[in-house]
């Protein structure tokens, strides 16, 4: 950023000092009050110029890339195809009853824990862009004879998820019920602007785009 303040300096003939007065003038004139979509940098379109000076970093993230850590452990790391994947979020594609315990007399709960981020990503007007993930909900089936859990079923997938969700069998009377998630890493979902671990201000990987427009930024006449 110095660097850059240092070309400002140099185009306008000026020592700008302190320059952050007119970056946020810059910035207010960008997004007023009302938010402005086309510098979201989801937005951006590749080898089309754009007027944005400063870009909100509505999605990406400064994740590295990733390999499956053997054939079953996939969690967090999206690979179709290749040696090399990229982090992201996943949602649950199943459930699997590991243990069907004994004693149940009624039918248990089946809880899913909460995704980890479930921190609002919000555009500059505070409306909510993407709500950092929803919670899979499942049902557990008993055998009235035999008092045991005999199956888990998913209800709904949820979203935002990173590393393997823990299954829950509570209730019902009875003890020793477990299950297991299995998840399927997926891509960012790019038309709800969804982080992956939490967009980065200051460069966005997925875009390729950074929060400045050094030319655009150099060029403006508010100097």
């Amino acid at each position: 950023m110095a660097a850059i303040q240092a070309l400002v300096d140099e185009k306008h003939g000026i020592r700008a000092g302190n320059p952050n007065r007119t970056y946020y003038s810059i910035a207010k004139t960008e997004f007023g009050t009302a938010g402005n979509s086309s510098c979201y940098s989801i937005n951006q379109k590749p080898g089309v110029a754009s007027t944005c000076v400063f870009y909100d970093v509505t999605q990406g993230d400064n994740n590295i890339p990733c390999v499956h850590n053997g054939s079953v452990f996939k969690a967090d790391c999206y690979l179709p195809s290749g040696t090399y994947g990229a982090l992201g979020t996943q949602s649950i594609t199943s459930l699997a009853l590991k243990t069907g315990g004994s004693g149940y007399t009624s039918t248990p709960t089946c809880t899913i824990m909460q995704p980890a981020n479930k921190s609002a990503y919000h555009s500059p007007t505070g409306t909510t862009l993407y709500a950092g993930g929803t919670t899979a909900t499942c049902t557990a089936t008993i055998n009235t004879s035999t008092k045991v859990v005999t199956a888990v079923t998913l209800k709904t997938k949820g979203q935002g998820y990173t590393g393997v969700p823990i299954c829950t069998i509570s209730g019902g009377g009875g003890t020793g019920a477990t299950c297991m998630a299995v998840i399927s890493p997926t891509t960012v979902d790019a038309t709800a602007y969804q982080p992956a671990f939490g967009a980065t201000p200051g460069w966005d990987m997925a875009t390729g785009i950074g929060s400045v427009n050094a030319t655009n930024l150099v060029n403006d006449t508010a100097w």
